[in-house]
């Protein structure tokens, strides 16, 4: 009996670690676009021409192709955004668009609308410094 729950044992903890990755998305799993086959909407391809288009309209339109949900932050919505996609997968085209632009986005587990804000680059603090020399001769 004791060797039978044993078994069983380790029988439903190796169950469980494959669940895990079955997990559905936002279950605490962070967004991993390498595996497409965990979601589904990364194996689309859009295509959009957009010149001098507002974010707003521009992700309004991904939405529309690509199934998700997006909300533009007040210091991103107005932004200008010139593109052309023809056939590119979705995670590629949301990367590429966001990363042209010096943007980002937040998706907190458990939900499906991307938050889309401005990429904050922490400015670099330079120092001068003056270093006596000693011992040092020009020539």
């Amino acid at each position: 009996m004791n060797k039978i729950f044993r078994v069983l044992l380790i029988a439903l903890i190796g169950l469980c670690a494959h669940i895990s990755f079955l997990a559905p998305p936002g279950a605490g799993l962070e967004l991993d676009t390498s595996s497409v086959f965990l979601y589904p909407e990364f194996q689309k391809t859009i295509s959009m021409d957009f010149k001098n288009a507002q974010l707003n309209d521009v992700l309004k339109v991904f939405s529309q192709q690509s199934g998700m949900n997006f909300i533009a932050g007040t210091d991103a919505a107005s932004l200008s955004i010139n593109l052309y996609l023809d056939n590119v997968p979705v995670d590629e085209a949301l990367e590429r668009i966001l990363s042209a632009n010096n943007l980002t986005y937040e998706l907190k587990p458990g939900s499906n609308i991307f938050v889309v804000k401005r990429l904050d680059v922490p400015a670099k603090n330079l120092i001068t410094r003056v270093y006596r020399l000693k011992n040092a001769s020009v020539g």
